[in-house]
């Protein structure tokens, strides 16, 4: 077992040096290869011990059943060990697609995985992680997991989504704050946008990057922001109405790549039509641009 954490380190840590002759492809391998490396030792271990080896001292977790985040480490795995499912469970995964910052510090990840519980029954899901290095080795900073609809699902590996070239890390506060900012004004635009839901769908469009992927409700991610905004269209509901916003934004210090961390609210008649029911989810968006005079455009939920 030691070994097997060594070399889960090792990978995680890969030659880390934004100045060396490294493309943006070579950085996506790494993260690709560090979340499986994660994926490999979580065999040894229950779903907990699991995550926890793989998340950053400040990672935020959507907390199941609840409209809230847990927030930092600890809290995070308090609220998987809270969760009944998860008693004695082992978690297998498999990345399918990687995404990477200009200056090779923020990255993301999705892809497939399976809940095996104490009694031998699965759950089939999907994951969306935001990663950063931390201490020089890949963690993950925002992590969601859910359940998929049963059924066959590719695994096979997507090309990774880059940026144009690699380029230094950037220490400059006032960009790095206009930055943050410029990703805080995107995501109320997109709510905005979307008229309480009447242009969702139109919004999903325009707002997405040729390569997003939404988690959906079926067995496979949607792909392509066309397919994305058709299915979240398809469901509202009538008389619904649906808002969100950012409560908080992580960016790169390149300025191209970040995170969205905040609330979705959803007014809709409650049962019976008497009355109004709102709903608060929390939710988080991962954005790219090509370069920092570029629009943020959302490439995984």
């Amino acid at each position: 077992m030691l070994r097997s954490l060594t070399y889960v380190a090792a990978l995680c840590a890969a030659s880390y040096n934004p100045m060396s002759q490294r493309s943006p492809a070579d950085v996506a391998r790494e993260l690709l290869s560090a979340d499986r490396a994660f994926a490999a030792a979580s065999a040894q271990d229950d779903v907990v011990a699991a995550l926890g080896r793989m998340f950053a001292r400040d990672v935020v977790v959507p907390v199941r059943g609840s409209a809230s985040f847990a927030r930092g480490r600890d809290a995070a795995l308090a609220a998987l060990r809270a969760d009944s499912s998860n008693a004695g469970a082992r978690l297998a995964w498999t990345p399918i697609r990687a995404g990477v910052s200009g200056d090779g510090t923020h990255g993301f990840t999705y892809g497939y995985t399976t809940l095996t519980r104490r009694d031998g029954t699965t759950v089939p899901g999907k994951y969306v992680a935001y990663w950063e290095r931390e201490d020089g080795a890949w963690r993950v900073r925002v992590y969601r997991r859910v359940g998929r609809a049963p059924g066959l699902v590719s695994r096979s590996e997507l090309p990774p989504v880059l940026p144009p070239r690699l380029v230094a890390a950037a220490s400059d506060s006032a960009a790095h704050r206009r930055h943050l900012e410029e990703l805080a004004e995107t995501e109320r635009a997109f709510s905005r946008d979307a008229r309480g839901g009447p242009a969702i769908g139109k919004a999903f469009t325009d707002y997405g990057d040729p390569n997003a992927a939404n988690v959906g409700n079926g067995a496979e991610f949607i792909v392509g922001p066309a397919a994305i905004g058709a299915s979240v269209q398809a469901g509202i509901a009538p008389g619904t109405s649906i808002t969100w916003g950012p409560d908080e934004v992580r960016v790169a210090p390149s300025g191209d790549l970040g995170v969205s961390i905040g609330f979705i609210t959803i007014r809709r008649p409650s049962a019976g039509g008497a009355g109004i029911q709102d709903l608060h989810i929390p939710f988080f968006t991962i954005w790219r641009r090509d370069d920092v005079r570029a629009p943020w455009r959302y490439v995984a939920e």
